[in-house]
């Protein structure tokens, strides 16, 4: 800028304004296209997967849309053309670098309005030329081929690929063919409890059931989604046999929890102990006595830590079948 500022000062001087300051930028924009020609490229097959429940189970249906994907040349043009570009920053005087408005208006200002004599010429020239540099555009055309699903396409009635069906928690992973589209998994092959309980934050997600559906061939063709329970809470039936497999799980915990540890003790456990758990600090030392009474084997070992989270888990159990067992006798 300061080098373009002197040289218009000598030109000034002899009268011969030929050139400018304002910088101006070529911006490229799409204009029109037609097509010279479409051709059938492949066949694409788009899948849908949903799931519901009945009375005995899961039921997943697919879909399979078999769509023509044509290979489509077109030509595409584009117009190009001149812009003002007044905030791209430049150097004005000496190291201090500004927009187009700064240079000739915030500068001058700064030398009591005497700069103005050198820029408000600049700014004349610059503008009175403006409408001749921006009137000149050109215009570019461009050859590409693009794939694009068309409008003709199939419903395959009985698509051939498979579901996964996975809990690694319960170490569950089996698979299923699609008869018709369809798969139903019965609520005896999987545990009910942590179907309803999948995709519910308060469970771990090694414990969650995932979906997922391949080929013949075993490739992914729909990826891994989690089965979501808690959409299901409305479901009556699924309730009930959700309760069934968790009191199931439950006696199944009670009855090895009483081969690993006194039951008395344990009902000691969870006067204190919450099924988290967590006890109230004001009650450590009691806890501590229960802890070491469980455990005292384990004391001093590695496997200490790992009896007393044991201990803890059949506290809740314990508690559950306790309370489930606790009949009220009206006599």
């Amino acid at each position: 800028m300061l080098k373009c500022l002197k040289l218009r000062i000598v030109l000034l001087s002899f009268g011969l304004l030929m050139l400018n300051c304002l910088q101006y930028i070529k911006s490229v924009e799409f204009d029109s296209e037609r097509e010279l020609n479409r051709k059938l490229d492949k066949v694409k097959s788009e899948y849908q997967l949903n799931y519901s429940l009945s009375n005995t189970g899961i039921i997943f249906n697919l879909n399979e849309i078999e769509r023509n994907v044509d290979l489509v040349k077109k030509e595409k043009t584009f117009k190009i053309y001149r812009k003002a570009q007044t905030d791209q920053p430049q150097t004005c005087v000496g190291s201090f670098q500004g927009s187009y408005w700064q240079c000739m208006l915030g500068v001058p200002g700064m030398t009591f309005g005497i700069g103005f004599i050198v820029t408000i010429p600049i700014m004349l020239y610059d503008w009175i030329t403006y409408p001749f540099y921006v009137a000149f555009s050109d215009s570019k055309i461009e050859v590409v081929e693009e794939s694009i699903p068309s409008s003709t396409k199939k419903e395959i009635v009985s698509p051939k690929a498979k579901l996964r069906f996975v809990n690694s928690g319960d170490k569950f992973d089996k698979t299923y063919s699609f008869k018709d589209g369809k798969v139903e998994i019965p609520y005896s092959a999987i545990d009910a409890n942590l179907l309803w309980r999948s995709n519910d934050e308060t469970v771990s997600k090694n414990y969650h059931y995932y979906y997922s559906v391949t080929d013949l061939s075993g490739k992914e063709i729909l990826p891994k989604e989690v089965f979501n329970g808690p959409k299901f809470r409305d479901d009556k039936n699924f309730l009930a046999i959700a309760t069934k497999a968790f009191d199931k799980a439950k006696q199944v915990e009670y009855t090895k929890c009483s081969r690993r540890f006194s039951l008395d003790n344990i009902r000691d456990g969870y006067k204190y102990f919450e099924d988290s758990g967590l006890f109230l600090r004001e009650n450590e030392l009691v806890v501590q006595v229960i802890i070491n009474r469980a455990c005292y084997n384990y004391r001093g070992t590695d496997s200490f830590d790992d009896c007393v989270d044991d201990f803890k888990s059949c506290v809740s159990s314990v508690r559950y079948i306790d309370n489930k067992n606790n009949k009220y006798n009206r006599e």
